[in-house]
């Protein structure tokens, strides 16, 4: 069997990337070596009762009919509507420092005000960079120079803890490395996070997970679960083959692959030389997961997500 491409990983990216090239009559499969479409952001079940896992709500809310937003555009790529997703907003969030608290909506007027009311010798400076932040373009990667975040946030801001707060939600959702970001990752997760704002779908992640896996299957797309990728197989230089777990080979013309550049590289044979400089990195997290007997309100809960 040939394929035109072979994604590994089921997750959001893999599911919609696949939806993309079946739209245009690409012949694809979809590779993943767990039970369970969602990769990062999954779901499992016990005694009856479902269970996300990772992430636990979408950013990038923007109301129906905003066409231009992150969100418009990818509901037109993936041609689903609105209502397709059953979007419901958060209520408000909070960073919880020991210091300060920051609360935030999906109203960034509201969290501007919170600035200025738990910083108020600094709001001239984050006005400033929000005013950089929104004028930037963040997807022109063509700039070949790196800009690290922690500068251009010290340039406008002089208090190091209003600083972290602000990373705080942004490196959870967004980043991979300690301490700093990319620039560019910095502003695309302020705007994801804090200038549109946090939704959840009715029915939690496996419903937005199953939506994108049946779209990708009555397309044509092919799906194969519980046998993830072993090696990836180049000839003459250029990707020939993938080689699955249970050693079946699938001849393709092309490999996208979300498992993650370190893991990517490794897979590759003939080997390459930068596997053997690259370094998985030391980020890592846990999650607790807690049934109670009453609502979260009830117990003095009353955030939709807290960030400390």
């Amino acid at each position: 069997m040939r394929y035109d491409t072979i994604i590994i990983g089921a997750g959001l990216s893999g599911l919609a990337a696949g939806i993309r090239l079946a739209m245009f009559d690409k012949k694809v499969c979809i590779v993943e070596k767990h039970s369970v479409i969602g990769g990062l952001n999954s779901f499992y079940v016990r005694k009856n009762r479902v269970f996300d896992v990772g992430l636990h709500a979408m950013t990038n809310f923007t109301p129906k009919g905003v066409r231009s937003s992150p969100l418009g555009k990818l509901l037109k790529q993936l041609r689903f509507s609105h209502d397709d997703f059953r979007l419901c907003q958060q209520d408000m969030s909070e960073i919880h420092f020991p210091e300060n608290s920051l609360r935030f909506t999906n109203d960034f007027e509201f969290m501007r005000q919170e600035v200025a009311e738990q910083f108020p010798d600094q709001i001239d400076g984050f006005n400033k960079l929000v005013e950089k932040i929104l004028s930037f373009d963040e997807l022109n990667l063509d700039d070949a120079d790196r800009l690290l975040s922690r500068p251009v946030l010290e340039s406008y801001i002089s208090d190091p803890v209003l600083i972290d707060m602000l990373f705080c939600p942004l490196m959870y959702y967004g980043n991979a490395r300690e301490g700093d970001m990319d620039f560019y990752q910095f502003v695309i997760m302020f705007k994801s996070i804090f200038v549109e704002g946090f939704s959840k779908p009715q029915g939690g992640m496996p419903y937005i997970l199953n939506l994108l896996a049946d779209k990708f299957k009555h397309l044509g797309g092919e799906l194969k679960m519980g046998n993830g990728v072993k090696t990836i197989n180049a000839k003459q230089g250029t990707v020939d083959s993938v080689t699955l777990a249970n050693e079946e080979e699938l001849a393709t013309a092309a490999v996208l692959s979300s498992m993650g550049y370190v893991e990517t590289l490794n897979c590759c044979q003939p080997k390459l030389a930068e596997a053997g400089v690259c370094e998985t990195g030391q980020v890592s997290f846990m999650e607790s997961l807690f049934v109670v007997d009453r609502e979260p309100r009830d117990l003095g809960y009353d955030k939709s997500i807290v960030f400390f």
